[in-house]
């Protein structure tokens, strides 16, 4: 509808000026007892008044204009007291847009509306206008008071640094937990759109494993970011062999990730048996990262029900019905 709008006063004003370029003779003729041309600028009939101050242009359809029919012309078109861009008619204007606080923390005013960054309602939804009262401990699902502005949510943001803030809640939407996504605009507050380089990704739920390891709909927090401490990540068991790598889909491969021996796909590691590792899956699938903190290295899995262990290892119980092949032991 605005884009119509625009067209119909162009033309409109377009038609108007080659009204003004009339050449009939008696467009000029002070002797007129009418004004025969409103658009001129003249006084064709000696009256005093010109175009649409004359009465004889009443009824001209130049001079029943009610909105600003050109934008860019430095004058009060309708004569309503606001001029091209400053009018509510020029919205739609092409020469018009950008008539909004463009920058909400440059300490300019963009608009030329009197109203500076967060002072102007251009901003409301803006990041840099909300309160930043939020930490980690706040990023939860279940989380009451995140100590944010109407209309925000507190959150960890994801880039090459994590820093936590305050973001707009429309940032968010309504996938349910732990659904496959595209984009982190798809899931809702309290999780991000999460996944292996080239997916899939789902999304999954904040959590951590000492402060606030709740997950939703029978997640486990149990996963994270490499280098991120400040908060974890919540995931769903899937049923997968860690053993033979079976029941995931390449890159992933499939790990256990609780004492209880519940498995899932994650990205798949690449350390070879013996080398050192920090995570779960930094070992290649059928390797598990065990040992004492610190000096981790990536063990084979072994199945204490039906062990088959390299000659001189017995498989070692690690969780559940899951082992490691390892030297010494019964």
């Amino acid at each position: 509808m605005k884009t119509n709008k625009l067209l119909l006063s162009l033309c409109f004003g377009l038609a108007v000026f080659a009204a003004g370029c009339d050449d009939d003779d008696d467009t000029n003729n002070n002797n007129a007892q009418t004004e025969t041309n409103c658009t001129d600028h003249m006084d064709n009939d000696g009256d005093g008044y010109t175009d649409c101050l004359d009465p004889d242009c009443a009824t001209n359809a130049a001079c029943q204009t009610q909105t600003e029919t050109i934008c860019n012309d430095g004058l009060d078109n309708d004569s309503d007291g606001q001029i091209d861009c400053a009018d509510s008619d020029c919205a739609a204007a092409t020469n018009c847009q950008g008539q909004t606080e463009t920058n909400c923390s440059n300490g300019a005013d963009d608009d030329g509306d009197g109203q500076i960054d967060c002072a102007d309602s251009d901003c409301a939804g803006n990041v840099a206008c909300a309160t930043n009262d939020c930490d980690y401990d706040k990023i939860f699902f279940d989380t009451v008071d995140d100590g944010c502005d109407a209309g925000f949510v507190c959150a960890p943001v994801l880039g090459e640094n994590i820093d936590v803030q305050c973001v707009a809640d429309s940032n968010y939407g309504t996938y349910e937990f732990y659904a496959v996504c595209d984009n982190v605009g798809q899931c809702p507050v309290g999780s991000d759109c999460v996944g292996p380089q080239g997916g899939p990704y789902n999304c999954l739920p904040f959590c951590h494993q000492t402060d606030h390891p709740t997950c939703p709909n029978g997640g486990l927090c149990n996963s994270g970011f490499q280098g991120v401490d400040d908060f974890h990540i919540c995931t769903q068991p899937v049923e997968c062999d860690p053993i033979d790598n079976t029941g995931c889909t390449a890159p992933q491969g499939c790990y256990i990730i609780s004492q209880a021996g519940d498995t899932d796909c994650a990205q798949a590691g690449t350390g070879a048996l013996g080398t050192s590792c920090t995570y779960i899956n930094d070992c290649t699938p059928g390797l598990i990262c065990a040992g004492p903190q610190g000096s981790s290295t990536c063990m084979e899995l072994c199945d204490t029900t039906a062990p088959e262990c390299p000659q001189g290892e017995t498989c070692q119980t690690l969780v559940s019905t899951y082992g490691v092949c390892a030297a010494g032991g019964k």
